[in-house]
C-alpha cells in the first residue's frame, strides 16, 4: 500500500484485482507505482492498496476470495494514517464481484464495481469452465432462474454501502448487468448508479482493454473513469455527515 505525502489520516481505497487467481507481490507492487488509474488516485490524497486472494479457479464457489479481501479490508482500516471512516473498495471484474460481496461490510463507505462478475456473485456460475462462462454471459436469461433471482435478491438486500458500477456497452456482462441485475439491485433497495464506457473492451477501467470485445483504454477514458470515482466518492461522503449531523 502507498500513502500521499503528509501525515494523514487519509481516506483509502483498496483495489481488487480481476481474474480468479492470487496476484503475487510484484504485480501488486506494479499496481501501486505504475497503474495508470491507481496512481492518479493515489495523486488526489487517496492512499492506495493492492489485495489480492487465494486462487478459486477450481473451487468456484469457494468463499476464500470474499474472506481475504474482507481482512484486508479491515487491516487497512487499522492503519494509523488511513480513516476508517473514509474506505472505499474498487473491484473489476472478478475483483468486482468480491467488491459488491463486502459492500455489507460496515468499515466500507461505498463501492465501485466495475464491470462486476455477477455471474460468479449470484451463483450462477457453478463450474470454472471458461466457455461455460462466455455462454453464460452471451444468453444470461438461459441461465438467471427464478431461484436464482430469489437468492440474487437476498443477497443484495444485505449492501449497505452505495455502489457504483462502470461498464463498457461491449462486453457480454452487460447482457446481465444492465437489464437483470441493475432493476434487481434497485428492487433490493442499493444506493446504485451505472456509467457506460461506450466501445472500450475489458478492464478499460485499469487502463487496459483492447480486446475482442473492443478497444484500449485512452488517457481521456482513465480520467474520466477517476473523475467519476472522485464525485461518487464526494456525494457519499456528503450523506455520511449529513447522517451524523442529524
Amino acid at each position: 500500500w502507498r500513502q500521499p505525502t503528509g501525515n494523514g489520516p487519509f481516506p483509502a481505497i483498496l483495489f481488487i484485482h480481476g481474474g480468479l487467481d492470487e496476484f503475487p507481490a510484484q504485480s501488486l507492487r506494479a499496481h501501486l507505482t505504475d497503474n495508470p488509474v491507481v496512481t492518479r488516485f493515489l495523486a488526489q490524497g487517496y492512499a492506495t492498496v493492492m489485495a489480492t486472494f487465494r486462487s478459486y479457479s477450481e473451487a468456484i464457489r469457494s468463499r476464500g476470495p470474499i474472506l481475504d479481501c474482507s481482512a484486508a479490508v479491515e487491516a487497512a482500516a487499522h492503519l494509523p494514517s488511513i480513516d476508517p471512516k473514509r474506505l472505499f473498495v474498487y473491484g473489476g471484474s472478478g475483483g468486482g464481484s468480491i467488491a459488491l460481496e463486502l459492500a455489507g461490510q460496515a468499515s466500507v463507505s461505498a463501492v465501485v464495481a466495475c464491470e462486476p462478475a455477477t455471474v460468479i456473485y449470484s451463483g450462477m456460475l457453478t463450474t470454472s469452465d471458461y466457455d461455460t462462462r462466455l455462454e453464460m454471459m452471451r444468453e444470461p436469461d438461459r441461465f438467471f432462474t427464478p431461484e436464482i433471482r430469489q437468492q440474487t435478491l437476498a443477497k443484495l438486500k444485505t449492501i449497505r454501502s452505495p455502489v457504483l458500477i462502470i461498464h463498457s456497452d461491449r462486453h457480454d456482462l452487460i447482457k446481465l448487468n444492465k437489464p437483470i441485475m441493475l432493476p434487481l439491485m434497485r428492487e433490493a433497495g442499493v444506493s446504485i448508479e451505472f456509467r457506460e464506457y461506450p466501445g472500450f473492451g475489458h478492464g478499460f477501467y485499469w487502463g487496459g482493454g483492447g480486446d475482442r470485445w473492443g478497444k484500449a483504454a485512452d488517457v481521456a477514458v482513465v480520467e474520466s473513469v477517476v473523475a467519476e470515482c472522485l464525485k461518487f466518492f464526494d456525494q457519499c461522503l456528503d450523506c455520511i455527515i449529513a447522517k451524523i449531523e442529524t
